[in-house]
């Protein structure tokens, strides 16, 4: 979906908005360990439970492997959807 933003057909047709739903929350008074946000396509396969496990056992890893980690998830549960994190 991402893709389509620029896409002026889809525009026209008012099928599509490039406006976000914004959310401002005060973050400073919270003990959080990390932020997830990803596509619709992983959370389709991804329960927020699983996210969270995968994302504590991987917290030691670099960054890169990580993400690589959510991927390799998502994509074992054979869904053909793009998956953006």
């Amino acid at each position: 979906m991402n893709k389509a933003f620029g896409d002026t057909a889809l525009k026209r047709c008012a099928i599509l908005t490039a406006t976000p739903d914004v959310v401002f929350k005060d973050l400073t008074e919270l003990n959080l360990r990390f932020i997830l946000v990803a596509s619709d396509g992983f959370w389709d396969v991804i329960s927020n439970d699983d996210a969270v496990r995968i994302a504590d056992s991987f917290l030691r890893n670099t960054p890169h492997l990580r993400w690589q980690s959510y991927i390799a998830f998502s994509q074992r549960k054979k869904k053909k959807k793009e998956i953006s994190i």
